[in-house]
Parts: C-alpha cells; sequence; structure tokens
C-alpha cells in the first residue's frame, strides 16, 4: 500500500468520523418512548379528545423539559371503546396511564394490586363534586321520596355498569331508600351521561343519573335534579410498568401550582380542574361500599 492510497483511507475515516458520531450520539440522546394515555367515552369520543389531548401535550412537554435526559417522551392519546375496554387495556398494560372513575379505579385495583394512584383532581379547591338523579321539569317526582308513590309507573336510565354517577352511586341511593330494580316499570343501561340526559330530556325515561357536567349544560332543556350524589373527584392512576422515575416526573408536573404558562392555563380549563391533589387509597372506602349497597338495587 502506497502513501497516497493510505493517506487516502485516513483522509475518508477521519471525513466520516463526524458523521457515526452524531449517529451514535443521537441515538443515545435522542431516543423516544411512547406512554399511551387512555380516557373512556363517557361521551361522544371527539368530545372526550378535546377535552384531554391539551393536557395530555402539556404534560408531555413539561415532563420532557425537566427530565433532559436520554430518552424523549412521546405521550399517545387514545380513546377506548368503552368503560370495559378501558379497564381491560389497563389491566394488559395497554394503556399506561389513565383518568379513571372512582369505581373504576375500585375495580381496576381488584385486578391491578400495584397500580399507581397519581392524584385526584381540584375541583374548586374540593376532592368531591356532585352527581345528580333528574327528571324532566314537568315531573310528578321531585324528591326521591316522591317515587313511593310510582311503583311500576316510572322508567330508569342508568349510564355504563361500570359508571360511579351513571350506576353504582344512584344504585345506592335508590336501595337506601326502599327501592329495588323490580319497582320500576323498565330500567336499561345507555353507556353515556349525555345518552341519559337525552333521553330524559325526549320522555323516553322518567328519571336518570348523570354527572353534574353534563346536568349543566343539559339543564337549560328542562332537565331538574331531584338528589345530588357527592362523590370523590376523578384519580389519575399508572399501570405498574411505568417507571417511577417518569411517574415522579408527572406527578411533580401535576402539582406544581407556580406553572402559569398559557399553555397550562387552556389546558386545566379545557380539563375543567383547578388543579391536582395527592390522595391515597383509603379515600375510596366510601365508593366501595356504595357499590356494595348498589347490590341491593338489583336483587328483586
Amino acid at each position: 500500500m502506497n502513501i497516497r492510497h493510505l493517506t487516502s483511507i485516513v483522509m475518508a475515516l477521519l471525513l466520516s468520523l463526524p458523521l457515526l458520531l452524531s449517529s451514535l450520539y443521537g441515538q443515545q440522546i435522542k431516543s423516544t418512548q411512547k406512554v399511551i394515555f387512555g380516557f373512556y367515552p363517557s361521551d361522544r369520543p371527539t368530545v372526550v379528545y378535546k377535552k384531554f389531548k391539551p393536557f395530555v401535550s402539556y404534560l408531555e412537554e413539561e415532563v420532557n423539559k425537566r427530565l433532559k435526559g436520554k430518552i424523549t417522551y412521546k405521550f399517545e392519546v387514545v380513546i377506548t371503546k368503552s368503560y370495559q375496554d378501558h379497564l381491560d387495556q389497563m389491566a394488559q398494560g395497554k394503556v399506561e396511564i389513565s383518568r379513571l372513575g372512582p369505581a373504576s379505579y375500585v375495580l381496576l385495583k381488584r385486578k391491578v394490586p400495584n397500580l399507581k394512584l397519581l392524584a385526584v383532581e381540584n375541583k374548586k379547591g374540593k376532592k368531591t363534586f356532585n352527581g345528580h338523579i333528574i327528571a324532566y321539569k314537568d315531573s310528578p317526582i321531585k324528591t326521591i321520596k316522591d317515587l313511593s308513590k310510582m311503583k311500576g309507573e316510572i322508567s330508569f336510565a342508568f349510564g355504563n355498569k361500570n359508571s360511579t354517577l351513571g350506576r353504582y352511586f344512584p344504585q345506592a341511593l335508590l336501595a337506601k331508600n326502599g327501592f329495588n330494580q323490580s319497582y320500576f316499570k323498565k330500567s336499561k343501561f345507555l353507556a353515556r351521561h349525555d345518552k341519559v340526559a337525552s333521553a330524559v330530556v325526549a320522555g323516553d325515561y322518567g328519571l336518570g343519573s348523570i354527572k353534574n357536567g353534563t346536568y349543566k349544560k343539559y339543564r337549560k332543556r328542562g332537565l331538574i335534579s331531584i338528589a345530588k350524589m357527592k362523590n370523590i373527584t376523578k384519580p389519575w392512576v399508572s399501570h405498574p410498568k411505568v417507571s417511577p422515575q417518569l411517574l415522579a416526573t408527572i406527578q411533580a408536573v401535576m402539582f406544581d401550582q407556580k406553572a402559569k404558562s398559557k399553555r397550562r392555563k387552556k389546558a386545566y380549563k379545557k380539563l375543567k380542574v383547578k388543579g391536582f391533589f395527592a390522595a391515597e387509597d383509603k379515600e375510596f372506602t366510601f365508593v366501595r361500599e356504595k357499590m356494595e349497597l348498589a347490590l341491593k338495587f338489583e336483587r328483586n
């Protein structure tokens, strides 16, 4: 090998070295890890997506700013087919982080004992909010006690079978007051809060049970509340496979009350929360008790 040939090889190696190092460096620093955030269809899927996407995007941006590590996290929003599909995907780890209803949290905790409770939502400075048993404004039923005069004459629309306010809490309240499923002319699960509200407005059902947000939306169309149901705010949870470092960073962002960016403000407005609170599993004891009481409603 002559000197000219050797020099050419050396020069070629030197010229390709920066590209090689850049490629290796980029692989180490810029590797991307996808994290699936899943939400169940309590309303129309498009409505649910628009509600949560801004917050998940804000969370992704802030988490990556704080970590500044070798991994760039990409947070993806998925709307599951149903409440049950949502629980199944969470149990399998296909959905890794989620916002649940309190009853769904209790059900999932039974399947996944190591489920991590990240936070509960801050609604106007509180950990609680109300759901409603509803009727139309011209209904003779103004309170739960009025039901005692209408055995077999009234129908009831529930939400989803796994829903806290769509099923368990109203059934517990009815059972506590001495009413079971056989008392009603008919009852049916309509899957979503908006469908329940629409059915009562249309006169297809005499009574229904919905969350507070849906009640506010449909009240102007003639709905009235005949009973309120106090509920704990929505828990956010993660599957055990998610790394502790990522979870700690997500919680740090959620609990940061000093952050005042326009993006944060917009995301929280869409989510309809003031922020988040730390929470413990024992705070859901009363939910478990109501779920047990609700079983009495279905016993004829």
